[in-house]
């Protein structure tokens, strides 16, 4: 059942695409709001389950966050800054993927 719910999201999504309702630059919009949502939230629960892989997350997404930011508004970021801004978040990312592999 699980599969037609996707499946019907997903048609839904490409119909609005090919009629052009919803635009690229929409798309990164709504990208990033998306991000920062996930932000809010592992900040959240990490906080209210006393779980703090979550901090792990929020620090992936967050610094997707910026870089996306940095990107739309065309933010003059050194590439240097970037590329260390991508090793953090992809270092936090593991760990806190092992860590939510320890408790299960």
């Amino acid at each position: 059942m699980r599969h037609l719910y996707i499946s019907v999201a997903f048609l839904f999504l490409q119909k609005l695409f090919y009629d052009r309702i919803i635009s690229m630059q929409n798309v990164h919009l709504i990208s990033i709001c998306l991000e920062a949502l996930i932000v809010v939230l592992a900040l959240y629960f990490s906080v209210k389950k006393r779980r703090f892989s979550g901090l792990g997350f929020a620090l992936t997404f967050g610094i997707y966050v910026f870089y996306d930011l940095a990107k739309y508004y065309s933010w003059q970021v050194d590439a240097a800054t970037l590329n260390y801004a991508f090793l953090i978040a992809t270092v936090s990312a593991l760990l806190s993927i092992f860590a939510v592999y320890r408790r299960i």
